[in-house]
């Protein structure tokens, strides 16, 4: 009988590791999409100023600097 309950033990463990690694795999495929997504939507000076993470480099023209360091450049009025 405690042959059984040891199985049945190691394979309530590996059940619990597989599924974390499931939902850290699942998380990690969301959480690399929804970077991809969010970079490549940028696509003006006006995108990247609205962007979380950007950032304004005072010069003239003004230059917009995402998190992936893409460049972009005010035109002028």
């Amino acid at each position: 009988m405690t042959h059984f309950q040891n199985n049945k033990a190691a394979f309530t463990a590996i059940k619990v590791l597989f599924i974390f690694i499931i939902v850290g795999l699942l998380g990690l495929s969301g959480w690399y999409i929804w970077q991809a997504k969010s970079t490549n939507s940028i696509k003006s000076f006006e995108d990247c100023k609205k962007a979380a993470g950007s950032k304004i480099q005072e010069s003239f023209p003004e230059v917009c600097v995402t998190k992936d360091n893409k460049r972009f450049t005010q035109q002028p009025r």
